[in-house]
């Protein structure tokens, strides 16, 4: 919160992190920056010096506007190197550079520093070959740039080999007054130094660099407001619309064209599109109260009261927290029910933290198409029919699909179109300045729903509504279209029971998915214990058989988008 804090205050584009302390089990959507995209590059666990204890790692936040993507160096560390780095190829406009964030341990013996220089050479020079623009390395070096010992001399010496200068020349780590942090580059800078740090034991080390054309793009939204629209007018205009083509037509993209051909000059002229620039998201609101606690914990930093400054750290945390919530609450108040996603979003990372960019010329529209098309039909083909039969087959699935029939006299035409024998192409948009649109051959797709579609998560929960009827009692479920959990529990001393009726329970799962025409995948197919701290501790590891592989115990697993860990507060033992 405090870093998002700095980042709306003083608006870097780029930002060099070292230390990050993150383990590569942590999704990067945990660690939300609205307004800008998280790169990586995690320290293994078990690579600090504590045993299991997070340790290194670096990073790099690029702001929203510019094209950044990640670049491989060849990973030939020089024998002896700890030099951890992150290379980014950043693009401004129609210009590009080269930006790493590096981080150095502090080891001052002179072959550990050569080892260290040595592979931050060899990285240099890579890039050096593919790039003769600006290149910018920022990150903790430990070596101080305002001694003259050997280790800044070699550090020059690298330097002046890539004509780099290094910018930084105020303190950057306070407590020893040494300039550790640096900003070198091959370019020219408007202005440099150092900014007070109010939670870390390092200034900011900053610079502006001159670069012609470095402006991000706004962020521009085309959608359509509903806020004024009257709802009654709508209704009677729709009501006005002869409907009978949809009905009458049999093609569901005949279908589909007429539909939007009568209904967007309604919306256009009642509901018209509107398009709007974007302000960039800002650091999470906070009350003057707030405010004094971040002071309060400034001062006992330059004091050096270290245990004062933990618990003021603490109350900060939670006080932010606090004051974000009751922001995301009171536009949710103001604007209604149906603003909650836009609400919380500027504190919710994309999924797509630190992926590159890909476009639809990068993609080949029909092959894409036909992966989608062909997944029912190659999952069909692998099923394993043998098994005992089921004790228990419903009417509508004794078929592996659906029978539908009319109902209270509606014309159900539209809800076969969904089941069967229906056409679907894939459109992909260029995200270049010119909007151009790529769309695919129409392909037959004769198994299941239309990939992505509303009604796909609802049908399939009709479809397997008698799953549960062919689990052993002793284990229940919780599903959710095709995401199934199967639970046991009971004491600690009767894990091999639990763990066999699991086992059993798993495999009439899959005996019923291959029965009507699906698939269970052994690979994301996760198992976690559930428990105190101090019962799972004496446990012995436990993991189950399925489909001929050994599936063991994690401390975490993801549900529905959602992390749950194994530690519970109850005297009852779960496994899932």
């Amino acid at each position: 919160m405090s870093l998002r804090h700095d980042l709306d205050t003083h608006g870097p584009d780029l930002l060099a992190i070292n230390e990050t302390w993150l383990r590569p089990s942590q999704d990067s959507r945990y660690v939300p920056i609205p307004g800008y995209r998280l790169f990586r590059r995690d320290r293994p666990v078990g690579g600090g010096r504590g045993r299991g204890r997070p340790a290194g790692g670096v990073a790099a936040v690029v702001r929203d506007g510019l094209r950044a993507s990640e670049i491989t160096i060849p990973d030939r560390p020089a024998p002896g190197s700890k030099l951890e780095s992150l290379w980014l190829k950043v693009g401004a406009g129609d210009q590009q550079f080269y930006f790493c964030s590096f981080y150095r341990p502090p080891r001052q013996n002179i072959d550990d520093v050569t080892a260290d220089l040595d592979d931050l050479q060899e990285q240099l020079e890579t890039v050096a070959g593919r790039h003769s623009g600006l290149i910018i390395i920022a990150g903790d070096v430990n070596i101080d740039m305002r001694s003259n010992n050997t280790a800044k001399q070699n550090f020059d010496q690298l330097l002046d080999g890539f004509a780099l200068r290094q910018h930084i020349t105020g303190p950057t780590f306070r407590s020893s007054g040494s300039t550790i942090d640096v900003i070198c580059s091959n370019g020219e800078t408007r202005r440099h130094g150092t900014l007070h740090c109010d939670y870390s034991d390092h200034n900011w080390a900053r610079a502006i660099f001159n670069l012609a054309g470095l402006r991000p793009k706004p962020t521009v939204l085309t959608a359509r407001s509903w806020r004024r629209a009257s709802a009654d007018e709508l209704n009677q205009r729709l009501q006005g619309i002869d409907w009978s083509p949809v009905y009458h037509s049999a093609d569901p993209a005949a279908q589909w064209e007429y539909f939007l051909s009568v209904t967007r000059p309604v919306l256009d002229e009642l509901v018209p599109l509107r398009r709007t620039r974007v302000r960039n998201p800002t650091a999470p609101p906070v009350t003057e109260a707030t405010k004094q606690l971040m002071a309060e914990r400034r001062a006992a930093l330059r004091g050096g009261d270290r245990e004062l400054y933990r618990q003021l750290n603490r109350r900060v945390r939670a006080a932010i927290r606090r004051d974000t919530r009751d922001a995301v609450e009171s536009r949710i108040r103001e604007r209604g029910p149906a603003s909650v996603w836009g609400s919380v979003r500027t504190v919710v990372a994309s999924k797509q933290c630190g992926k590159p960019t890909v476009t639809a010329e990068d993609v080949d529209v029909d092959a894409l198409n036909h992966y989608f098309v062909d997944i029912g039909v190659r999952t069909s083909r692998s099923v394993d029919s043998s098994g005992p039969e089921l004790p228990i087959r419903l009417p509508r699935v004794s078929t592996g699909s659906f029978k539908v029939s009319p109902l209270y006299g509606v014309d159900t035409r539209w809800f076969r179109s969904y089941l069967a024998d229906h056409y679907q192409r894939v459109q992909l948009q260029s995200a270049g300045q010119s909007l151009r649109r790529t769309i695919s051959r129409p392909l037959l797709n004769p198994i299941g729903t239309f990939q992505g579609s509303a009604l796909g998560p609802l049908l399939h929960n009709v479809y397997a509504n008698d799953l549960p009827l062919n689990i052993d009692e002793s284990t229940s479920t919780i599903a959710y279209a095709d995401d199934v959990q199967l639970y046991v529990s009971g004491p600690p001393r009767d894990i091999v029971r639990l763990t066999e009726s699991l086992e059993d329970s798993l495999t009439s799962l899959s005996n019923w998915y291959g029965k009507n025409g699906l698939k269970i995948n052994a690979a994301k197919t996760q198992l976690i214990v559930l428990g105190t701290r101090e019962m799972t501790r004496r446990l012995p590891p436990i993991s189950i058989n399925f489909s001929g592989s050994t599936i063991a115990s994690s401390s975490t697993v993801k549900n529905l988008g959602r992390r749950r860990r194994s530690h519970i507060h109850f005297s009852w033992l779960t496994l899932i």
